[in-house]
């Protein structure tokens, strides 16, 4: 789906500074040597920041991301020292039931009161309000997921084809 870890200067670059100041935490699932889930973080001030996680989707149905994160917080348990665990952005079942305190998130955007530029903020927040309304009547008919599970076996049919 061309999701995941970027394989660039610059993330080689951001991942051996973390390294060497000894905050990455990297975990691999393995299933008969084959690498099924992934999580890539930090460990800082005993926070660990879960930066990226995926997994194999034709694991999907064996919930191999539930099975790694577990593997993960029992390392980070037994490394001790971690106090927290951040999710960091964004919202789905899987943060919340994983979970004990959650705070909200917002963009907040300065624009000068100047036309054109005011009413390009205003298109800007009634798009941003249409986004919202639409997504939520999506979550509310179980459309959202049924479309993101489609849109998965799409790309994942797409990849087989290549």
């Amino acid at each position: 789906m061309g999701l995941g870890i970027e394989n660039n200067q610059e993330t080689r670059s951001l991942l051996e500074f973390a390294a060497a100041k000894g905050w990455l935490r990297s975990y691999l699932l393995f299933c008969n040597n084959q690498p099924i889930a992934f999580q890539l973080g930090y460990l800082y001030n005993g926070t660990y920041y879960a930066e990226q996680t995926g997994y194999d989707p034709d694991w999907a149905a064996r919930s191999v991301g539930t099975i790694m994160q577990i593997h993960r917080i029992r390392n980070l348990i037994n490394l001790g020292g971690v106090s927290k665990l951040d999710f960091l952005y964004g919202d789905n079942e899987k943060k919340r039931s994983l979970s004990n305190t959650a705070h909200s998130e917002q963009n907040f955007y300065f624009v000068p009161r100047k036309f054109p530029i005011s009413l390009i903020a205003y298109g800007l927040r009634l798009f941003n309000w249409l986004v919202e309304i639409f997504s939520r009547l999506l979550e509310k008919s179980e459309l959202k997921s049924r479309i993101r599970r489609f849109l998965r076996q799409r790309a994942i049919q797409g990849e087989k084809k290549i």
